[in-house]
């Protein structure tokens, strides 16, 4: 599976894969905490390793820290003088870029492309937008929606895969079709590969 080199690249090169998962999911949704399974969960690496990686971040003040009863909750933390920049890098680099990705890595090369379309790919997005997910290769619904609906509630959006072979594709951006011909017009958010391979 052949993934972008941009954004979500230079953010693992400045953080490290497990930090820049942790910090796409709680720097994307400041206004959420989010227990740890679910951090796990989204981020694709073990218990251990996101543990770690928390704990960091709760001693350098950038993430918050709450139990409740047996569950332990953490947060971006606002009121840290970092928070502006933290979030403004994670908004053009991670966020939901590297959640997706990591949970379709189980398809490995049978996507082409895979990108984020709609709403949120245009930048105005509401809290209640879902993720509309386009992608491109020798894969079903049968085999994207069980990978992508375990992540959703670590994304606090219901993702809603389209899945398409790069020949339909082709034949129904030829014919002029209604519905792809806009997802093709539209604004994207590459998860794997990038516009080149659209064309």
């Amino acid at each position: 599976m052949e993934t972008t080199r941009q954004g979500d690249g230079a953010a693992q090169r400045l953080f490290g894969r497990t930090r820049t998962a942790i910090l796409g999911l709680l720097y994307a949704h400041p206004d959420r905490e989010f227990y740890q399974q679910e951090i796990t969960q989204a981020a694709g690496v073990n218990q251990s390793a996101v543990q770690r990686e928390l704990q960091n971040l709760e001693d350098a003040g950038l993430v918050t820290r709450r139990q409740d009863g047996r569950r332990v909750y953490y947060g971006a933390n606002e009121a840290s003088p970092l928070f502006p920049d933290l979030e403004s890098i994670v908004r053009k680099t991670v966020g939901l870029a590297d959640v997706i990705r990591v949970a379709l890595e189980p398809l490995g090369d049978r996507i082409e492309v895979a990108f984020v379309f709609g709403s949120l790919a245009a930048g105005d997005a509401t809290e209640e937008s879902d993720v509309d997910l386009m992608v491109i290769g020798q894969v079903g619904l049968r085999d994207v929606a069980p990978l992508v609906s375990k992540i959703g509630s670590a994304l606090g959006r219901e993702v809603n895969p389209v899945t398409i072979s790069p020949q339909e594709w082709a034949e129904r951006l030829a014919q002029s079709d209604h519905f792809i011909g806009n997802v093709a017009r539209g604004p994207k958010l590459f998860i794997v590969g990038d516009a080149s391979e659209l064309e």
